[in-house]
């Protein structure tokens, strides 16, 4: 069922609705008295379909591929966000935690 509710959003945009209709003409069991509210959400937070601002589902592209090295090279949290002042703001925030307690 999983498998077919992504292929179902990979031919064209869908709504809730629409899919799960699709996916009963397909042969699979009706969601009407089990999760008809947790199935399209679970799809989602699997990574495996998105909503769009419409609300229409969409295939999820897969994540593209990046070598080991490249991950390395990723800045951490926060510093790009900073700017060209990453270090200096680092450098304070890291100084707040060597103030004793009063």
């Amino acid at each position: 069922m999983r498998g077919d509710g992504v292929e179902l959003c990979a031919e064209r945009p869908r709504n809730r609705a629409s899919l799960l209709s699709a996916l009963v003409e397909r042969g699979h069991p009706s969601l009407e008295h089990g999760p008809i509210n947790t199935f399209v959400p679970w799809l989602s937070t699997q990574g495996l379909i998105v909503s769009d601002v419409d609300g229409l589902l969409r295939a999820a592209d897969p994540p593209r591929a990046v070598e080991w090295h490249q991950q390395l090279m990723q800045p951490r949290k926060g510093h790009a966000t900073l700017g060209p002042h990453a270090d200096c703001a680092q450098r304070q925030h890291s100084m707040l935690l060597r103030v004793p307690a009063r």
